[in-house]
């Protein structure tokens, strides 16, 4: 059998179970307890001490199976711990699941099944944001094979992916539950922005629309409102993912990745164009139209991993595709602030703040390119460059939708000689 842990019977306690032995593939007999796994290959879950995810900021992250000779390997495989439990039959136990992990679950605990993240009914399972999870209470006084089915979905191919990347935490219902708590912590800080962000964005989106009916740009607030909306729903669709575990990773796929990007990105050009009311609007808004187009479908086509393996062998040049639609709607952006500037001067220069803060937002990516930083860790916190983008787009959007309402009041009233009012 494998090395025991020996638990002492104290109050509140709680141990990482980090110690495990791993085998890749699949088979429902891995999880029977008198399993001899003897010549299975020992992997630890064991953290340096400062790390993290280098994402969402989350503590205690350790690299996956990649990391220890499997890196490209993707798919089943199961870890085995076997735990002498000396806890007095009177003390229940609990278990927590891994709270991060590559990319979908089952634990069994002497054969039994107890609870995962995931769903194992079909062939290929269908993995959801991964979030912390108490996985049921245990008897104590007696030993414990602890059994971990994990399937690591193709997409999460990497140097440091695949299987648990969090140890499963043993203890008693105090001391995992003080555990529970602090993942969750951790969990819902790494989304606090997010969640902010989409507040800020949907109360700016009705002052857009509130603000329509004094503006000569109904179409371009209209639009910007729209493109407010979406954004708010976009951020708001990476919360929902990873927090409340009704969205699973294929729905994510297309909802955010092949549609919310595109759309938004196409939205926010429309949105500047119209507000501007450049004479070339028409014919920006089918270039517009038809680069979101192009974006949607080949955002689609370049993750055969994500899309169920639809046409392979486009996934290259669809990728490639997608890179260069990127950068022609960033041309076209240039585009629309030059004929802005030229075309309505100061009241083109009140949006610039906007315009600016918001495509740093949406073309971050490009940006690291130069070597900006994609991401910084404030109090432990992950937040991207997208973050801060964001946030400092709401002032800047605020001030474009009080100049659309003051600055042509004040002008007219400068034009007819008197003293703008400290009102509209």
């Amino acid at each position: 059998m494998y090395a025991a842990l020996l638990l002492a019977a104290v109050v509140d306690w709680s141990v990482p179970l980090e110690t495990w032995k791993f085998k890749t593939g699949d088979s429902l007999h891995w999880a029977d307890p008198d399993l001899d796994d003897r010549d299975w290959a020992t992997l630890s879950l064991t953290a340096p001490a400062d790390a993290n995810d280098g994402d969402q900021g989350i503590s205690r992250y350790a690299a996956g199976w990649a990391a220890h000779g499997y890196n490209g390997y993707t798919g089943f495989a199961w870890y085995r711990i076997r735990v002498t439990n000396v806890t007095p039959r009177e003390r229940d136990l609990a278990l927590l699941g891994p709270a991060m992990v590559d990319s979908a679950y089952q634990i069994y605990v002497n054969g039994r099944l107890l609870g995962g993240i995931g769903d194992f009914t079909h062939p290929t399972p269908v993995a959801y944001g991964i979030r912390p999870m108490k996985l049921g209470f245990l008897s104590g006084g007696h030993p414990l094979q602890i059994a971990v089915r994990v399937w690591s979905g193709p997409w999460a191919a990497g140097p440091r992916s695949g299987g648990m990347h969090i140890a499963p935490v043993l203890g008693d219902l105090g001391g995992v539950d003080a555990v529970f708590r602090s993942e969750w912590f951790e969990k819902i800080r790494a989304f606090t922005l997010e969640i902010a962000q989409t507040v800020f964005f949907a109360a700016l989106a009705l002052a857009a629309l509130s603000l329509i009916r004094f503006d000569r740009a109904k179409l371009g607030l209209a639009m910007l409102a729209a493109a407010l909306f979406l954004t708010a729903l976009w951020r708001a669709n990476l919360s929902i993912f990873w927090l409340s575990g009704i969205e699973s990773f294929q729905t994510f796929f297309y909802t955010h990745i092949v549609l919310l990007v595109p759309i938004t990105l196409g939205a926010w050009t429309l949105a500047w164009c119209y507000l501007f009311r450049l004479s070339e609007s028409r014919l920006i808004a089918v270039a517009a139209s038809a680069l979101t187009t192009l974006y949607i479908v080949t955002e689609f086509l370049r993750r055969p991993a994500l899309n169920g393996g639809f046409l392979p062998m486009l996934a290259p040049a669809a990728a490639m595709a997608s890179k260069w639609d990127r950068y022609a709607f960033l041309a076209l952006l240039f585009y629309i602030v030059y004929r802005g500037v030229r075309e309505r001067g100061l009241e083109a220069w009140f949006a610039l703040p906007a315009v600016i803060t918001v495509s740093i937002g949406q073309f971050s990516g490009e940006l690291l390119a130069f070597g900006v930083p994609g991401i910084w860790f404030p109090f432990g916190a992950g937040v991207s460059l997208a973050n801060y983008a964001y946030l400092a787009s709401t002032p800047a959007i605020a001030l474009l939708l009080w100049s659309r309402l003051y600055v042509p009041i004040a002008l007219s009233n400068m034009r007819l000689g008197r003293q703008p009012s400290n009102s509209p």
